[in-house]
């Protein structure tokens, strides 16, 4: 049980890293592209990370459900001891990529409905 708890955390602190990398590359991005201070010029920022930030995460999710349906087919040639969790992981890769797909397909339309027309107007800019 130790172990699990163990392995268990170390995912989560291999996660943040991740995280706290992927906000570097965000934030270097924006700064980079953020030259001046004007209207227009902060709207191609935010478009620009907008978009950059979509793709990323379709890619992602794409790659995810590929290594997931990867995963859970050589699950099958396994020895049974070892199967269940690797299919099980493969499982886990499969939904996080169709999640986050969905989430970028449907990005657009969920800040265009929290933000009102505001988003909307500044979201089909960017398209």
């Amino acid at each position: 049980m130790g172990h699990n708890v163990i392995s268990f955390v170390s995912a989560q602190q291999d996660k943040i890293r991740l995280l706290a990398l992927l906000g570097a590359v965000i934030f270097g991005f924006a700064s980079m592209t953020a030259g001046a201070t004007s209207y227009s010029n902060v709207t191609n920022t935010i478009c620009g990370v907008y978009t950059e930030i979509k793709t990323i995460v379709f890619i992602l999710g794409l790659v995810l459900v590929i290594l997931g349906a990867i995963m859970y087919a050589v699950g099958h040639v396994l020895p049974a001891t070892s199967r269940g969790s690797i299919q099980g992981y493969g499982t886990g890769m499969i939904m996080a990529g169709i999640i986050a797909v969905i989430i970028a397909v449907l990005a657009p339309y969920i800040l265009s409905t929290i933000g009102g027309n505001a988003y909307a107007n500044a979201i089909a800019s960017c398209s």
